[in-house]
């Protein structure tokens, strides 16, 4: 995703994504749901528990989080005890990163023996991006990162992969917990970045799929 899509959809400003994602991590990726009827908070939470564990952190250890929005992994791990300061780096947590150079630079980054954690929307085809969303949503002429793209980049560099987890059902129930925010939220949500945005927001979240 380039720069431009980037900055043009995170103008908007922390209060407006606060709406609908959690606020106690601030975390703008899908969670992990145990039961349909958990709260954002709750999957959240598991989402950084299942990360902690892939990694199989232990204190004293050190971690990048590269991508990692507001803050939410660095806050979730340091209360546990984690070493986010010094190099080497025997972890990487990377988040919504596609650019073809991360892999060599994490590469650079990481110990011997290191693991990563890949967090990322994944296309099932390249550039199939519609023109609604390059408008509204991610302008630019970017694609989204693709599965078979981002595991030939990281085996190209000589990483190994050791597991693929296919999250799209926890990406719907995520959205459709979004929307109930966003819609819970309408009056702020207009008051403060107008009706387009509150519309375009509520098809993004309600339509996912369609929409990118």
């Amino acid at each position: 995703m380039n720069s431009k899509a980037i900055g043009d959809h995170y103008s908007r400003g922390d209060d407006f994504y606060l709406t609908y994602i959690d606020k106690r991590y601030r975390f703008y990726s899908h969670g992990l749901f145990k039961y349909p009827d958990e709260s954002i908070e709750e999957v959240s939470e598991h989402k950084l528990e299942s990360m902690f564990s892939s990694l199989e952190l232990k204190p004293g250890q050190r971690l990048l989080d590269i991508g990692g929005g507001w803050g939410g992994v660095t806050q979730y791990c340091g209360a546990r005890a984690f070493d986010q300061r010094q190099e080497p780096l025997g972890l990487i947590m990377l988040l919504s990163t596609g650019s073809p150079s991360v892999s060599q630079t994490t590469k650079d980054l990481l110990k011997p023996g290191g693991r990563v954690y890949l967090d990322v929307s994944a296309a099932v085809t390249k550039f199939a991006v519609s023109s609604w969303a390059r408008q509204y949503i991610w302008s630019g002429t970017h694609s989204f990162i693709t599965v078979q793209d981002v595991m030939a980049e990281f085996l190209y560099h000589g990483f190994e992969v050791i597991e693929v987890v296919h999250e799209t059902k926890d990406y719907e129930l995520t959205m459709l917990e979004w929307t109930k925010r966003l819609d819970a939220a309408k009056d702020e949500v207009i008051a403060g970045w107008g009706e387009e945005t509150y519309r375009v927001f509520r098809l993004v979240l309600w339509g996912w799929d369609p929409c990118i």
